[in-house]
This record gives C-alpha cells, structure tokens and sequence, in this order.
C-alpha cells in the first residue's frame, strides 16, 4: 500500500509540474507574438512620414496612414481569437529632429508589449 501511496504522489507532482510548465510556455509564446507584432507594426508605421514636409527639410510622420498601416501589420499577425482582447496605441514623436521615433504598444490582459522604431543620424 506505501508503494501505491507513493507512486500516486509522485504521479500527481510530475502531472503538476507538466501543467505549471505548459501554462508557463504559454505565455512566453503569446508574449514572443506580440513583440513580433509591435516590432512589425512600429516599422511599417515609421515608414509612412509626410512627403511635403520631407521635402522642405522637416521630418514628420503622416499620422492617419501610420494608424492605418499599424493596424493592418496588427491584424495581420496576430490570429483572430487573440484580437478580441488585444488593444495598442501609437504615439509619435517628431518635435525633436534629431531622433523621430514612432512607438507602438499592445496589451492584451495581462501582457504588454513595447516596440520603438527610431530614425538615427538625421
């Protein structure tokens, strides 16, 4: 009966561990998808900066087209049944000409990820 007793515990505490383990990997996994959907969205995003203004010498981002763009990478990348709890924001900055930088931040419950893409050496 010991034997039993023991096995059984032993049982129970490697399907614990199993368990803890697949819940841990998990959410690695999510927070990896929104890191590669923030990285994305953010560099599609810095890529859409206003063409009058680049012409006189004044970096500025087109804020309505990088909205769009970024929430088109989003959706792209990251699959349907994770898109009814994901929220982001993108916010510019380009008062400063000497490092412009769109940044890009998803939530999704509890996990947050955060992507800068900064143009350097203007």
């Amino acid at each position: 009966m010991k034997n039993f007793i023991v096995t059984a515990a032993a049982i129970l505490l490697i399907l614990s561990i199993m368990q803890f383990q697949f819940q841990c990997n998990e959410l690695l996994r999510k927070k990896q998808n929104l890191k590669y959907a923030a990285d994305e969205a953010a560099a599609s995003a810095a890529l859409c900066f206003d063409e009058a203004s680049f012409g006189s010498g004044v970096f500025r981002f087109d804020r309505t087209a990088a909205r769009e763009k970024a929430a088109k990478v989003i959706s792209l990348n990251l699959p349907e049944e994770q898109g009814e709890s994901i929220r982001w924001e993108l916010t510019f900055s380009d008062e400063r000409q000497d490092h412009p930088y769109v940044e890009v931040t998803i939530r999704q419950e509890r996990l947050r990820a955060v992507s800068v893409y900064e143009y350097v050496g203007f």
